[in-house]
């Protein structure tokens, strides 16, 4: 009898700790994973970032570590914590260099050191690896190319910008994507070749100013970029950039609050330029937005 009941406690027991040894083991950061992505998805940067840390301090092998360092550089990055973003991304590189958000951390890394850590070289490198990459994501690759053409322009390299997104061309040509996404974005490479080519032949220091002032505008640098448009309009009117440089200015008085000022310049930015793409892109551009604001506040 006693031999009976000890083997039903034993058997009790065994079935009481298996569960709870089972999804110990079995636990491995889910719900830290969980609760920070949807935080990070809902804009709740603080927590998120708080609880992927956490994760990642308590189970650092985890199936969810390389999704977790993405998800913190994204976290870290809008809420303006750029050199820890950076940092999260390259953990994530550094660790885990087959990770499917490889590539893309790639991408978000250089973006990050071209628009907010001023390491424009350090981004170059690594469009150019990634642009160059067979086995990374096509759709990835073509950005990649897109932005190092852009990563040269804005260094005022303009022949190799050129041949970058002569390279852009080919690879969408190559592309699988979609007839209609695909003749888009040839479009707006074909019409970004152009600009560069003709701003050369006609008025390369206006284009040299518009590219001054473009870099000033991310660095936050308005008032600067203001200035430097200005010189710009004054000097060379008639030029290829003037559109461009017109909506350029606008766009910053509008990121100042100065909304009735870039009204009135975008009035005679339309009577001067009449059909001008950059300036039409931007109205529209102006308008989604006040359409967005009004249907917040109702």
């Amino acid at each position: 009898m006693k031999r009976t009941v000890y083997f039903m406690i034993l058997t009790i027991s065994l079935l009481l700790v298996a569960p709870v040894t089972g999804s110990s083991r079995a636990n491995d950061g889910s719900e830290w994973f969980e609760d920070g992505r949807l935080s990070a998805l809902g804009g709740n940067w603080d927590h998120a970032i708080e609880a992927l840390n956490d994760l990642l301090a308590r189970y650092p092998t985890s199936r969810y570590a390389d999704d977790a360092y993405f998800w913190l550089g994204y976290s870290y990055n809008e809420s303006g914590r750029y050199q820890e973003a950076a940092r999260s991304y390259r953990e994530l590189l550094a660790r885990y260099p087959s990770s499917p958000f490889a590539d893309e951390a790639s991408l978000k890394l250089a973006r990050l050191l071209e628009g907010r850590l001023g390491d424009r070289k350090g981004a170059e490198g690594i469009y150019s690896d990634l642009a160059s990459n067979e086995k990374a994501d096509t759709n990835v690759r073509i950005k990649a190319q897109t932005s190092l053409a852009r990563n040269y322009e804005m260094q005022k390299d303009y022949p190799a910008a050129v041949q970058a997104y002569e390279q852009t061309e080919r690879e969408l040509a190559q592309s699988p994507a979609s007839g209609p996404v695909k003749a888009v974005a040839s479009r707006r490479v074909e019409k970004k070749k152009r600009f560069i080519k003709q701003s050369l032949d006609e008025s390369p220091e206006a284009l040299s100013l518009y590219i001054d002032a473009q870099n000033l505008t991310e660095s936050g640098q308005y008032s600067r970029a203001e200035a430097v448009l200005d010189d710009l309009l004054s000097r060379y009117p008639q030029s290829p950039v003037a559109d461009r440089a017109m909506v350029l200015k606008a766009r910053n008085l509008d990121l100042m609050g100065r909304g009735d000022e870039a009204d009135k310049l975008l009035l005679e930015a339309r009577r001067k330029l009449p059909g001008s793409e950059p300036l039409a892109d931007y109205e529209k551009e102006r308008r989604n937005k006040k359409v967005l604001q009004e249907l917040k506040v109702r």
